[in-house]
């Protein structure tokens, strides 16, 4: 039996059973921030931290995107949202290197690459080709 490419579905597993409260705090502010720009309701999303291995890596990582984010937009007229999240989006799509929190010197090995500095000068070029 030949199997067609429609009929292969990936296969999540559920890592965790729930995110600790302290997770689920994270996951709140980081929702609150990006939430508009997410294809799910925040319980959903946060929920899907629970399939991750090491979900705290991956909230670190979303903490550095809604940092450069919100640092981007605030105060700044409405298409900054727009020219943000499209970079978010690009960098999340580039290749494997380490990510660097804004707010403390540690780095945060992830699947994802640069950093939220590195995201935040995207976006300015993006916007100055506007």
């Amino acid at each position: 039996m030949k199997l067609k490419d429609a009929d292969v579905q990936p296969n999540r597993i559920r890592q965790h059973e729930h995110l600790s409260p302290d997770l689920e705090v994270r996951a709140q502010a980081i929702y609150d921030i990006l939430g508009k720009h997410l294809n799910q309701d925040r319980l959903r999303w946060a929920d899907g931290f629970c399939f991750d291995l090491h979900p705290e890596r991956e909230l670190a990582i979303w903490e550095n995107y809604a940092a450069a984010y919100k640092k981007f937009t605030d105060g700044k007229p409405q298409y900054h949202q727009a020219v943000a999240w499209r970079t978010i989006l690009e960098h999340i799509a580039n290749t494997e290197v380490e990510v660097v929190n804004l707010a403390s010197p540690k780095q945060v090995s992830c699947p994802f690459t640069g950093s939220a500095k590195t995201v935040f000068s995207k976006m300015w070029k993006h916007l100055n080709e506007m």
